[in-house]
């Protein structure tokens, strides 16, 4: 049971750190080009942490494929 709240210990860590980098390249950019709609940068980043997620995702479910018929 430890080593599964370690995993998501350590998701939250990675998460926080891609919300951290987030909002400093949101506002590095803001100051660099300019009135840049900050809509139009949220959208843009929150895709790569998405994707980065997926893919997280997607390595578990190749790793313990044998557990997922557990939440079927």
């Amino acid at each position: 049971m430890i080593g599964l709240a370690t995993a998501w210990e350590g998701l939250f860590v990675y998460d926080a750190i891609l919300f951290g980098l987030t909002v400093a390249k949101t506002c590095r950019t803001r100051r660099l080009h300019g009135n840049v709609p900050i809509l139009a940068l949220v959208f843009r980043d929150v895709s790569v942490i998405t994707l980065a997620n997926a893919t997280n995702i997607v390595t578990y479910w190749l790793i313990n494929g044998d557990d997922l018929e557990v939440y079927a």
